[in-house]
């Protein structure tokens, strides 16, 4: 379980972060394993990960549950959600190598912003590389 920062609200300099393990859903069921309740329309996350060496290709897997979002990497927005057609029971990976400039040696933040209106929403992701 990795640790993410979150908030309902959306952040400024002076959010106080509440901290917890993915996935984030209000889903109550045994379908995905929960972290967190997602309790509110919105959420953002934070991770922050250390890359001791780049690899060649980059990939996100997302388990995608909501109606619109970004992932932003080091500032930089690496993907979006539109019209991604929700996944039901696992991740769907993605290959975002042409991102791979944003990804850098030390310390690197993930970011996400998510929103999802109806009553059952889901979010979970992560990055990993390949040589």
């Amino acid at each position: 379980n990795v640790p993410w920062k979150y908030s309902f609200t959306k952040p400024a300099k002076d959010t106080k972060w509440l901290s917890g393990p993915g996935a984030f859903s209000n889903d109550t069921s045994n379908t995905f394993r929960r972290g967190v309740a997602w309790t509110e329309p919105e959420i953002w996350l934070q991770h922050s990960f250390r890359v001791d060496r780049l690899p060649k290709r980059l990939f996100l897997t997302f388990l995608n549950g909501i109606d619109e979002g970004e992932v932003v990497l080091n500032g930089q927005t690496i993907f979006t959600v539109g019209d991604l057609r929700p996944a039901r029971r696992h991740h769907t990976h993605f290959e975002i190598t042409n991102f791979l400039p944003a990804l850098k040696k030390g310390n690197n933040l993930l970011e996400v912003r998510a929103k999802h209106t109806a009553p059952n929403r889901i979010v979970d992701l992560g990055l990993y590389g390949l040589d």
